[in-house]
């Protein structure tokens, strides 16, 4: 009986164990592609500086391929009727804006979350507003396919499974044997 609420007991503790190091390293993964896609925005805060009105390049070519789940966006705020500025990707459209419901802020005034992209597929944003004095306040967008988090965590509930599959085996095996060990060591007592 002992044996079995032992297990019952190792078992819990897999089990929260799993979902915290889940959570753990979902943030981890998610931290990663924000500061990833942090990287992209600082590249495009600094081109909104520059005065370049052009477009601008950040070295990553899925900017440029029509609707491939990465994109970027700056949009005046201080005009009527904005000329909005966006990669090749988002091909003619628009990115939704970030909505207050699950998106976050963080110190410098970024904002992240998720939104639906242009083709119905799930997006990781990060937005910021730029005021550049005269030359007026911008939102400049930038945003990808978290495809690659979710790719991540794929891999990594595989791992822990075979892990602490592996674990919990072990850990059976162990008791196993132990029961095993006293009911002879108990058996050699009496006999004794």
């Amino acid at each position: 009986m002992l044996s079995i609420v032992a297990a019952l007991v190792a078992s819990v503790i897999l089990a929260a164990t799993g979902v915290l190091l889940s959570s753990l390293c979902y943030d981890a993964a998610e931290r990663s592609f924000d500061r990833r896609l942090g990287a992209y925005l600082n590249t495009l805060v600094a081109d909104a500086v520059s005065a370049n009105r052009g477009r601008p390049t950040l070295g990553e070519p899925s900017f440029d391929l029509p609707l491939s789940g990465w994109y970027w966006q700056i949009t005046p705020l201080d005009m009527a009727k904005p000329e909005v500025r966006s990669s090749r990707s988002l091909w003619g459209r628009t990115l939704a804006p970030l909505g207050d419901e699950g998106a976050t802020t963080s110190a410098d005034g970024a904002r992240r979350g998720y939104v639906i992209g242009p083709i119905g597929q799930r997006l990781r944003l990060l937005g910021r507003t730029v005021d550049l004095g005269q030359d007026g306040r911008y939102l400049i967008v930038v945003g990808g396919d978290p495809q690659e988090i979710d790719d991540e965590m794929r891999s990594f509930y595989k791992a822990i499974a075979i892990s602490f599959s592996f674990l919990a085996a072990l850990i059976a095996l162990m008791m196993f044997f132990q029961t095993r060990l006293l009911r002879v060591s108990s058996f050699s007592e009496r006999s004794a």
